[in-house]
């Protein structure tokens, strides 16, 4: 977690109101850093799966809310790539993988990510 909160991108935070227009009616279950930090120290995330779950969501947000040209956008697949390589090494010096529904759930922001950069 320590990694990940200190990636150069970390900066992605859940934008409201009058900074992004529109955001809350493109994203439904805004989440961020912040949040998902929050979340890990009152408990409400417990398990490696529920921390991919989330930061996944995150990802997604700010994927389907930016551009593919906005910095916000290529922060995110940055940090996405970064720390998905971190979550599948957890999960294999654990000798577990995560399952079917984030891994259904990563694809479609990988799919989204690609799909912005073309």
């Amino acid at each position: 977690l320590h990694d990940i909160c200190h990636h150069g991108s970390s900066g992605i935070n859940a934008e409201y109101g009058e900074l992004a227009p529109g955001y809350s009616a493109t994203v439904r279950r805004p989440i961020d850093m912040t949040t998902i930090k929050r979340k890990i120290d009152t408990n409400e995330i417990r398990t490696t799966a529920q921390f991919h779950r989330d930061m996944l969501l995150m990802f997604h947000n700010a994927l389907m809310y930016n551009n593919a040209s906005h910095s916000v956008y290529q922060y995110t697949v940055a940090m996405m790539t970064d720390v998905m390589e971190v979550i599948k090494a957890f999960y294999s010096s654990h000798n577990h993988t995560p399952d079917k529904h984030l891994q259904k759930s990563r694809s479609r922001a990988v799919s989204v990510a690609s799909q912005g950069s073309q």
